[in-house]
């Protein structure tokens, strides 16, 4: 009597997809997919099956206890469906406000969240059988995400009228936008992932604040003359 097998994933959330070792297809292997992680079956490298929640569940079972696939190559992908946070960030973005007669600079930071939408396509997007962690999507995507956040940003100030001591009213229509963007970007769709939730925070340098509150200051000082 050969020994049970039980696969499951580690319980890291900087592991997006975990693939287990090979191993030979017998009826003694059984698997566990914890809530929020989906499992592919894989028999000799071709997914047989999709699997979500389940204890301790016989994976032959699974394939229809279907005989011809006993003593094949079985590997098994463990998709996470929750992504922890990306952090991105951009600055030094020339305004131009013609409502203080001043040039400022802005900038914006925040956080993302992607989810899998396509997991096949996703996992096609690296080595096959090899663990894809966040650090790996950030490589593919951080750059886009930058380049997205900067000409969001461009825009949404371009020869704005909003003051620099109102910048912070632009915050929502900013995280809209680049949501918005990033998600018609075809790396990302390739990716088989989109943008679930993303924040932004709008800042404004202190020495350009700074410099506008002392050109304020100035020309009040020069009406009272």
């Amino acid at each position: 009597m050969s020994k049970k097998v039980l696969l499951k994933p580690y319980a890291d959330e900087n592991l997006i997809v975990q693939f287990c070792e090979p191993l030979e297809l017998t009826k003694d292997v059984n698997i566990t997919v914890p809530r929020q992680f989906k499992a592919y079956l894989y028999i000799d490298e071709k997914i047989e099956a999709v699997v979500k929640q389940c204890a301790d569940e016989r994976v032959f079972d699974l394939l229809k206890k279907d005989r011809s696939y006993l003593k094949k190559q079985l590997r098994v992908a463990f998709v996470s469906t929750v992504f922890p946070k990306i952090l991105w960030g951009v600055g030094d973005i020339q305004v131009k406000n013609p409502k203080l007669k001043q040039a400022y600079r802005v900038g914006a930071n925040g956080e993302c969240v992607f989810e899998v939408v396509n997991d096949r396509r996703f996992i096609d997007n690296f080595k096959f059988g090899t663990v894809i962690t966040l650090d790996d999507i950030k490589k593919k995507v951080l750059s886009c995400m930058q380049m997205v956040a900067s000409d969001a940003v461009a825009t949404l100030f371009a020869d704005t009228t909003v003051s620099v001591f109102e910048v912070t009213a632009k915050t929502e229509e900013v995280s809209v936008a680049i949501k918005k963007q990033l998600n018609e970007k075809e790396l990302i769709k390739d990716m088989g992932i989109e943008v679930n939730t993303l924040t932004a925070k709008i800042f404004v340098p202190e020495e350009d604040m700074l410099m506008i509150k002392n050109a304020v200051n100035s020309e009040g000082d020069s009406d009272e003359v």
